[in-house]
């Protein structure tokens, strides 16, 4: 298992609100190193020499800086997608329809139809679709439909959003229409 490296008489210089730690040499022609570690890692973030001591502060400060802009980012991505959430749970009532849609080289739409919604639980029923134009069967545009397709069936609300069947779902009207293409 790699360990980290911390060179003989460097000092080390520790920033705990970021959870990072550098490491500063002096050396006796007058240059200095520093190495620079971010979180439980043992693979160092950076390795560099400097000409001068201000030279060497400066990138020690330049990396907790980096490492505290990175967590305040990932704070603020949490706190947006709880927003997400929050308003998609709010949005999300019976009687809505939602759509899911996936696949890399062809477009497929799935509909649903919101049966019940109860606390992070909410009980939908998948549609049919209706090609409204294009190359039926293959390419064109296609809208939910209200006949239904096999039986009701539980779904929960993630961190991400509303998931049907390992896809994220979003709410659409009857009278909206989606590119669909199942040619390759």
């Amino acid at each position: 298992m790699r360990t980290r490296y911390i060179p003989e008489n460097s000092i080390e210089i520790k920033n705990d609100e970021c959870n990072a730690a550098c490491y500063l040499t002096a050396y006796d022609t007058g240059r200095y190193s520093v190495i620079g570690y971010s979180g439980r890692r043992n693979k160092s973030d950076f390795a560099y020499s400097y000409k001068t001591l201000d030279a060497a502060e400066a990138k020690i400060e330049e990396h907790f800086a980096n490492i505290q802009a990175h967590i305040n980012r990932k704070n603020e991505y949490k706190e947006q997608k709880k927003a997400q959430l929050k308003e998609l749970k709010a949005t999300i009532t019976a009687g809505n329809y939602l759509r899911t849609s996936f696949s890399y080289n062809m477009t497929f739409n799935y509909f649903y139809k919101v049966l019940e919604k109860k606390g992070n639980k909410v009980t939908v029923q998948k549609l049919e679709a209706r090609w409204v134009s294009g190359d039926i069967g293959y390419t064109g545009e296609v809208s939910p439909t209200d006949d239904v397709v096999g039986e009701p069936f539980t779904v929960n609300f993630s961190a991400n959003g509303l998931k049907i069947e390992d896809h994220l779902a979003s709410v659409c009207s009857i009278d909206d229409h989606f590119y669909q293409n199942h040619m390759d």
